[in-house]
């Protein structure tokens, strides 16, 4: 019997946050399969309790597309990210962290497509709001910065990579 099986309401929350919590320790183990199906059970259980533009649901589609990239799954990864940000971008609005979260792993996904414009794109507005939302010091901040330094160190742009880089010290 599955754990989400036997569960509903604020059960189901728990059911569905644990399953992902386990699905996140297979997937860091590289056990992507067992992750891809406990990862597909807590998005089915939120799916059935919550809004599709819910933020527990779209971190079940973020949480999907992250594990697609570990794969090397890039386009569906990038499709899955695309969606996170516009449901993000609804629910949340324009300049909320999480939408600059979702910016950097779509800009990131886009890199390794080699789309390095759009991700060069999606990354400098991920820092925008970051910057804005979080402030200079946050993490967010560097690693968004580390990430713009690895587009332009894929594209030979070294001077721009070590800028970046350095910025994010």
């Amino acid at each position: 019997t599955s754990l989400g099986a036997c569960c509903s309401g604020e059960r189901s929350a728990a059911a569905s946050a644990s399953l992902t919590n386990l699905a996140a320790v297979k997937l860091r183990q590289g056990e992507y399969f067992e992750a891809e199906n406990l990862f597909a059970e807590a998005k089915e259980i939120r799916a059935k309790d919550l809004a599709q533009d819910h933020p527990q649901l779209l971190s079940s589609f973020n949480n999907e597309a992250v594990m697609l990239v570990k794969q090397g799954k890039y386009k569906d990864a990038a499709a899955l990210h695309a969606r996170v940000l516009a449901g993000r971008e609804r629910t949340l609005g324009p300049e909320h962290p999480d939408v600059a979260l979702s910016l950097m792993n779509l800009g990131m996904t886009q890199n390794y497509c080699g789309n390095h414009q759009a991700a060069e794109e999606n990354l400098n507005r991920a820092l925008s709001i970051a910057r804005r939302a979080l402030g200079e010091q946050h993490h967010r901040v560097a690693d968004i910065l580390n990430n713009l330094g690895a587009v332009y160190a894929k594209q030979d742009r070294l001077a721009e990579a070590l800028r970046f880089h350095r910025q994010a010290l």
